[in-house]
């Protein structure tokens, strides 16, 4: 999933996309805009940003959409991150199945995450006051935050592969003493 929002990013900077949603509503923002009066408040609040005026001028409200689209599913997903990580997390912490070890690099996880996010925030906030486009460097440590998250990820994941030992995971007590 991580991989994937990476993805998703490239795709949301390359095709001019992360501008379009102008404010971060954590819990409302995760609906989109429903009908056509939800659709043009969503297009004026992007016309009165400077990428509109100074790039997308006359841009019509299906290009609008499209642009949209992308930074929309860059959020959500994002979102659904959290929920797939946090429910799991929560459970085999209530059911007391995850060591102190592994519940403090589980929490270090969260906090680059939420880093990643919050950078993510500050680079478009980066875009929406004077000029059209996200400042490179705010640009650059979102996505260098990013990967510096999946790597972590993948580097908590990668005894489970290279154990030496042939294990199923329905043998194990939820993870192996390394953690």
């Amino acid at each position: 999933m991580l991989y994937f929002q990476i993805i998703l990013g490239g795709i949301t900077r390359l095709t001019g996309s992360g501008l379009s949603i102008t404010k971060w509503e954590i819990v409302t923002g995760t609906i989109p805009p429903l009908s056509a009066h939800d659709w043009e408040e969503e297009f004026d609040k992007y016309k009165a940003t400077p990428q509109y005026h100074k790039l997308n001028q006359g841009m019509s409200l299906s290009e609008f959409k499209f642009i949209y689209f992308w930074e929309y599913i860059h959020r959500l997903w994002a979102r659904t991150m959290s929920f797939v990580f946090a429910i799991p997390f929560g459970i085999f912490l209530y059911r007391k199945q995850l060591s102190a070890s592994l519940i403090k690099k589980l929490i270090a996880l969260v906090l680059l995450a939420a880093l990643a996010a919050s950078f993510g925030w500050f680079m478009v906030l980066s875009g929406l006051n004077e000029r059209p486009w996200v400042d490179a460097y705010k640009l650059t440590l979102h996505l260098s935050v990013a990967i510096i998250t999946y790597a972590y990820c993948l580097w908590l994941c990668l005894p489970f592969f290279y154990s030496g030992e042939k294990t199923s995971w329905s043998s194990l007590k939820i993870f192996p003493c390394w953690c």
